[in-house]
């Protein structure tokens, strides 16, 4: 095995003394023919996610690092992914966030090795299980058939953020490293699930293996989709937040893309104002900001 660094695992955790150590653990579990590290980004957690953290890094000095902002950075309207990917030596970045975990120990190694021979493609991913109070559910979360195959950029971008599970992504480096120096302070508040899954695969298309090699957790206490499901304030926010950042990536990327971002645009501002239960001089505020 080389000594050198292929892979950098970053991991967000907050408040997640759960589940933490389930994710960690998965990491840990992964047999490679190449080294890899795991950076968490514990973004000032105020349970026992810390604790449980150290204990790990303590008998894992080698492999973990972990970051703790003064700050909690979500609350300052940053990404912690940004400066995640800018701290990690590998040549590839594995995404999962602390309440989600990995089900199969070569599930990196796998993905490397199609990244590997498939150089054109810069971002890969497979479906995930959801678990939802307890039980282990297949959801067809990111299934798209039983067949490796490159799905389209297109269809992506069409998708909004629901198109992988975040826990199956691993990407190389490189294909986010000129976006962030030429707009840092754009993706240092911007870099969210969508934007990852675009920038991975807007050149040549996403590389889908249909394996379950990850799980994702549903509607638990203290999750996005939970408080986003619970409040419709925090729904209208996420929904101007998706539109300004988008209509800003559409013009960083090919023309090309344009009609597949003004798709989204369309089928998401119609779903939110048909959906959401809330007053005519508000959905009027949101179809200005679509316009």
């Amino acid at each position: 095995m080389s000594s050198e660094i292929k892979l950098t695992i970053c991991c967000l955790t907050y408040n997640h003394e759960l589940y933490i150590d389930k994710a960690i653990t998965s990491f840990l579990k992964q047999k490679t023919d190449f080294d890899f590290e795991i950076i968490i980004f514990d973004d000032c957690s105020l349970d026992s996610t810390t604790e449980i953290v150290l204990n790990f890094q303590a008998s894992n000095k080698d492999r973990i690092k972990v970051i703790y902002p003064e700050e909690n950075t979500f609350s300052k309207g940053k990404t912690v992914f940004f400066d995640l990917i800018l701290e990690a030596k590998g040549e590839y970045i594995a995404f999962c966030e602390g309440d989600d975990y990995w089900v199969s120990d070569k599930k990196i190694q796998d993905q490397v090795n199609y990244l590997e021979k498939n150089k054109e493609i810069n971002l890969c991913f497979h479906p995930s299980y959801t678990l939802i109070n307890d039980q282990l559910k297949d959801m067809k979360y990111g299934f798209y058939g039983e067949n490796t195959k490159v799905l389209d950029a297109k269809d992506v971008i069409k998708s909004s953020s629901g198109f992988m599970p975040m826990a199956s992504i691993i990407a190389r480096k490189n294909c986010f490293i000129d976006f962030f120096a030429t707009h840092p302070d754009f993706f240092s508040e911007n870099l969210w699930h969508s934007t990852i899954q675009i920038l991975g695969s807007y050149e040549g298309g996403a590389g889908y293996l249909p394996y379950y090699y990850s799980v994702y957790r549903s509607m638990h206490s203290g999750s996005w989709s939970k408080a986003n499901k619970d409040s419709v304030s925090l729904r209208i926010k996420n929904f101007e937040s998706f539109l300004n950042r988008n209509k800003i990536l559409r013009n960083m990327l090919p023309q090309k893309l344009s009609p597949s971002f003004y798709y989204v645009f369309t089928r998401k501002t119609l779903r939110f104002i048909l959906k959401e239960k809330i007053s005519i001089s508000e959905k009027y505020k949101v179809l200005r900001e679509f316009l």
